[in-house]
């Protein structure tokens, strides 16, 4: 498409156009980490940067256009710069691209007949980002020394002065002079990295920055105010960062609205405690980044605050000019901005809504002792874990186990036993539909009406393999199991299109308001729960964010909830602990209650060694467990809010009838064993009539 129709424009801007690389480079886009040559992580979508790395953001041959093919967006220098920019017009664009390069390669108004311009070469294409070259390292340590020294210069002292910086803050941030270009320096503290701000810009533009090849990607300005816990601003100007620190804050500048993606990475590698306050400039452009910021670090869960900083009332564009025309009032700003943070840290919009002990202790302790009161725990229908335990407590309740050991009819048989009970269930089964369900309640009621000997599995009822009497049996079966559970027993089984967590919290309410009870919630099971898929999680954060929901959900209503969690393949032989869970992090804090399933055969001696043999041996062992009938199975409390830790309970477990019973024999052996010790309980063996 034709856009100019001179040779003098179209020198003008068509000698800018191999400065493409120049310009990625200043916009720290990286090449994406597994994408071949040419590849790069988009600055607009972020594809590339994720666990494929698999970049759609192309760069040509000729180095002189780039292409998304995931967002679709696509053009050249000037279309990048006034997308990221926000600048509309071609001039604004070009303007904004000689900044960058810092030097005008046609200057307007010059003689084109005679003008040859000399393109930069296009950088080449890489798979890493560059590493600082040793010599260019040497070279700029000797520069930032001599910069500094050069400082007393009376150009530099005008101009630091009119930016109302002290002599204590010029020597602080090692601010120089670099009369050559008649340009302050600003070195980054703690890194070999500078940057120039020229005083009298004219052709060569106002800025300028070392090139990538030379000294690296471009970090952080003041980086190391993020290691610290008190809260950091961020501005996008290293003046701007500097004048925070001077005003008894703490600053870091991302050198341009283009380095919030810089400033994303950081926090997700990095562990950060200091709560953020965005403090970008007052024009469009900084508004505009300074949303787009605030979106993704929602996004991740970052706790950060808008900066407040009354530009338009004292006529300022920048924290700088705050700094100049009203130091005092930005002094009390800093303050006023960090107490905002610190509310944002404890995850409150104001302290003023946070409950004071004295008014608990007054009035809501009371309220709260009345309200658990009145909801007294909840009896799993196994005598002796609900003996133990008193049964189920308002809470978050996990249970984790190996395939094949019976965990979704353990938790199953709970929800059939407490419907029964009375209680109201709303079962998400993410994997067995309700007709397998069912048919696991029907086959376990044969199972409990005529014995084990005359049980029906739930694999016949499922294929229709019964004989007459057999089918009557199942008739019998349904209705006693239907008049038993009645209208409380509720299995969801969502689509694939939706297993987000939020289709759990939609479903909850919903039930509450249409039947006016709470339900106890069971979810079957966690890691096939999904976070939005604008949030791009991995595997760990996405559990995380699935478990931080649902607990939010049983803390804000009250609610009894269990859900069931697979474990990691490498404990499989291996007692159940913490590290077994599949990516524990928040299950292991959120949680009220941990409980997780174990083979007993796994407190063997052998299960105490790893040499080749043993691992040999515990397969053998593992093998010979699973193929008992029943399955012994042993229950092990990790985590309980609402009492002891140190009890297990024993069970047989039938998997041909979908069945779990509580297994006596084995628990007053070991109660023998160690001498009463093993649990605080005192098993007595049953009475023979």
């Amino acid at each position: 498409m034709a856009l100019f129709n001179t040779q003098e424009t179209v020198n003008r801007y068509g000698a800018l156009k191999s400065y493409l690389m120049n310009v990625m480079a200043y916009y720290k886009i990286e090449p994406s980490p597994k994408a071949g040559p040419g590849k790069y992580v988009c600055p607009f979508c972020s594809s590339g940067e994720h666990s494929k790395g698999t970049g759609a953001f192309s760069v040509t041959p000729d180095g002189q256009h780039w292409t998304c093919f995931s967002c679709t967006r696509n053009g050249d220098v000037f279309d990048l710069v006034g997308d990221l920019e926000h600048i509309d017009n071609k001039e604004g664009q070009r303007g904004k691209v000689v900044e960058i390069i810092g030097r005008d390669p046609v200057p307007s108004g010059i003689d084109q007949a005679t003008f040859v311009p000399t393109l930069s070469a296009p950088a080449p294409t890489r798979n890493t980002p560059p590493l600082p070259k040793k010599e260019k390292v040497e070279e700029a340590e000797r520069n930032i020394k001599l910069w500094h020294g050069d400082v007393d210069s009376t150009l530099a002292q005008t101009y630091l002065k009119k930016r109302g910086f002290t002599e204590e803050t010029i020597n602080k941030f090692n601010l120089g002079w670099d009369a050559q270009q008649r340009a302050i320096t600003i070195p980054y503290p703690g890194k070999t990295y500078w940057a120039k701000r020229r005083i009298n810009p004219g052709e060569l533009g106002k800025y300028d920055k070392p090139k990538s090849e030379d000294l690296g990607s471009e970090p952080i300005f003041n980086e190391s105010a993020l290691q610290q816990s008190e809260p950091v601003f961020v501005c996008e100007g290293q003046l701007n960062a500097i004048s925070i620190e001077q005003a008894g804050g703490h600053a870091i500048a991302l050198g341009g609205t283009s380095g919030k993606a810089n400033l994303v990475k950081y926090l997700q590698t990095h562990d950060c405690e200091a709560p953020l306050i965005l403090s970008f400039d007052n024009d469009e452009a900084g508004i505009q980044a300074s949303q787009d910021l605030a979106r993704e670090l929602n996004e991740k869960n970052i706790k950060y605050v808008p900066g407040e900083f009354d530009f338009d009332a004292n006529g300022c564009n920048d924290i700088n000019e705050l700094l100049l025309k009203a130091p005092d009032e930005l002094a009390e700003l800093v303050k006023k901005n960090n107490a905002e943070a610190e509310k944002a840290r404890l995850g409150k919009k104001s302290v003023e809504k946070l409950e004071i002990a004295a008014n608990y202790l007054s009035s809501g302790w009371l309220e709260d002792c009345k309200l658990f009161s009145g909801l007294p725990p909840k009896k799993t229908g196994f005598d002796i874990y609900d003996g133990e335990t008193s049964g189920l407590y308002p809470g978050l309740y996990v249970l984790g186990a190996i395939s094949s050991l019976g965990k979704t009819t353990l938790v199953h048989q709970i929800a059939d036993q407490m419907a029964k009970n009375g209680e109201h269930i709303l079962y998400f089964s993410l994997e067995q539909t309700q007709f397998e369900l069912t048919n696991k309640s029907i086959s376990r009621t044969t199972a409990l009406t005529n014995g084990k000997n005359k049980a029906i599995s739930a694999i016949q009822i499922r294929t229709d393999n019964l004989s007459h009497d057999q089918r009557e049996e199942v008739i019998k079966a349904f209705e006693d199991y239907k008049c038993k559970v009645e209208d409380r027993m509720f299995i969801v089984k969502p689509s694939f299109a939706d297993t987000q967590v939020k289709m759990i919290c939609d479903t909850v309410k919903a039930y509450m308001e249409i039947y006016k009870q709470k339900p106890v919630v069971f979810i079957d099971y966690l890691q096939l729960l999904e976070a939005p898929e604008d949030l791009r999680l991995g595997d760990k954060q996405k559990t995380d964010y699935v478990v931080k929901q649902l607990k939010e959900l049983q803390s804000n209503e009250n609610l009894t909830m269990i859900a069931i969690s697979s474990l990691n393949r490498s404990n499989y032989m291996t007692p159940i602990g913490f590290e077994s869970f599949k990516e524990s992090g928040m299950i292991e804090y959120s949680a009220d209650v941990v409980l997780g399933l174990q083979l007993q055969c796994l407190d063997e001696k052998e299960f105490n060694s790893d040499t080749k043999k043993d691992i040999a041996k515990k397969r053998e062992l593992i093998q010979k467990a699973k193929a008992r009938n029943p399955r012994k199975i042993k229950l092990v409390c990790l985590k309980n809010r609402y009492g002891k830790t140190s009890f297990v309970d024993y069970f047989n477990y039938y998997p041909a009838y979908d069945l779990f019973e509580e297994d006596l024999e084995t628990l007053i052996k070991k109660e023998s064993i160690n001498n009463g010790k093993f649990t605080t309980r005192r098993v007595k063996k049953p009475v023979k009539v």
